[in-house]
């Protein structure tokens, strides 16, 4: 296709080569990845490619591009040293950022799976305090029940013992009714495994019926 403009690859290797030996200059000096390291490995990438490549070699060689791409201090020809000179060591350099650059990287992904794992620990945990949360709810709850059970039966047990003495022709009366809080008791108490039946079991079928409190409604009528 006629009209295409495109980057010149000699002017892009010294381009690539005079950012990352700032960012070679950067550790050296801080100790740290520029930016934290980010956007950086595109350089490496790209400078390996361009290496790699048929012209490679004559990329480090380009007198056109060299001066002009690496006009900083340091890197510009000079007459104690020459620009190709410096090539093994910002290699070196590049080398010992890459390195750098995939330790911070491993180390990124290390607490990554670190928060992960926490987490999925935390998740669980929270899990288990609710079912821990239920069951001591469920404990409390038997727990008031047993209690209520007992306290309904020394009642039972003291009314049957003075009803004993009343009335004779109302002795009836009094059993049938000690044997309805018996029911009562076994209803409340959490150890009673088949519980008697009871009118108050059908409550829900007044509530679909009505849709409101079937007490309430009774009373307003």
């Amino acid at each position: 296709m006629p009209n295409i403009t495109t980057v010149d690859p000699d002017r892009t290797f010294w381009d690539k080569v005079t950012i990352l030996h700032g960012l070679r200059r950067w550790w050296d000096r801080r100790g740290e990845l520029r930016g934290g390291g980010q956007q950086v490995s595109r350089h490496y990438y790209d400078l390996h490619s361009l290496l790699r490549s048929a012209d490679g070699e004559r990329y480090i060689t380009d007198e056109l591009w060299a001066p002009t791409a690496c006009d900083t201090p340091g890197w510009a020809d000079a007459k104690i040293q020459r620009l190709e000179d410096l090539i093994p060591d910002f290699v070196a350099g590049v080398m010992r950022t890459a390195v750098a650059l995939r330790l911070h990287e491993q180390e990124l992904k290390e607490r990554e799976l670190d928060r992960q794992k926490r987490a999925q620990e935390m998740i669980k945990l929270r899990e288990q305090i609710e079912v821990e949360e239920k069951k001591m709810e469920q404990f409390n709850q038997w727990i008031e029940s047993w209690e209520k059970a007992g306290r309904l039966r020394r009642f039972i047990a003291a009314y049957a013992e003075k009803t004993s003495k009343w009335a004779a022709e109302k002795q009836s009366h009094y059993k049938e009714w000690i044997a309805w809080a018996n029911q009562q008791a076994d209803r409340v108490d959490p150890f009673v495994s088949e519980k008697p039946v009871s009118v108050l079991d059908r409550k829900h079928e007044l509530r679909r019926w009505y849709g409101v409190n079937p007490l309430v409604e009774t009373v307003s009528e």
